[in-house]
């Protein structure tokens, strides 16, 4: 396959997925023309539908952020002057929450570590071009998950209930909310039916009436949510 041409960053159609239709909205980070080129060539071969925009500065980088909506930030860690935790730092001055992908030659592991620590989703080394999609796609279903719980918290927090999900539960809806063929928008259905409907009859009638605690575990393969006694 070949490499697109300078300016062709139309992809076509794709096993990554946003939460609504349309292409994906892709802002590249790098100050070397050929490898961002050799990102949205990667994206193109693993079926990405996406347009694209390329920030080579921090200048430009700004400008594209405060001005439009991207679901997915792929960005070099060493920039010229400045670098990807730099760019992180300036998402969080914009209040923006953007997947964030890194890609990279290389990285060391405190490095790593650190990025982690600021929000970066995942890192794709160069030499690993082909994981890209993957990555992209664990991004946004990572971002999807935390969106999602946080309109149930506070939906919940509303009806003053508390709720504690274990980290199997959490397993467990993530992944039967995402579907590879239709992305993240199956996350809705699966809360509605593992929380809100089970939560629902304790909320009007129940012990939930007036609020309280509420624990959610995965032990028998099923999300399973016990009211605890105040």
């Amino acid at each position: 396959m070949k490499k697109p041409k300078n300016g062709d960053v139309a992809g076509k159609l794709m096993p990554v997925h946003k939460s609504d239709s349309g292409p994906l909205r892709v802002l590249v980070i790098d100050d070397n023309s050929a490898d961002a080129e050799l990102c949205l060539w990667e994206m193109k071969r693993g079926g990405v539908a996406f347009s694209a925009d390329v920030a080579r500065t921090r200048e430009e980088f700004r400008s594209f952020v405060s001005s439009k909506e991207y679901d997915v930030i792929l960005s070099d860690y060493n920039l010229r002057n400045w670098n990807a935790l730099d760019a992180i730092e300036l998402l969080h001055e914009h209040g923006k929450d953007i997947p964030f992908v890194l890609v990279t030659g290389s990285l060391e592991d405190e490095d790593a570590v650190e990025c982690v620590k600021k929000g970066v989703s995942d890192y794709v080394l160069k030499d690993r071009m082909a994981r890209l999609p993957v990555a992209i796609r664990k991004a946004l279903q990572e971002r999807e998950e935390r969106m999602a719980r946080r309109r149930l918290e506070e939906q919940l927090q509303q009806k003053g209930v508390a709720l504690d999900v274990d980290e199997a539960a959490r397993r467990l809806i993530a992944e039967r909310g995402y579907d590879p063929k239709m992305g993240a928008r199956p996350m809705a259905r699966v809360i509605q039916e593992s929380i809100k409907r089970p939560l629902a009859e304790e909320l009007l009638f129940g012990r939930l009436a007036h609020g309280g605690p509420v624990v959610g575990d995965a032990r028998h393969g099923e999300v399973e949510l016990h009211v605890e006694d105040v």
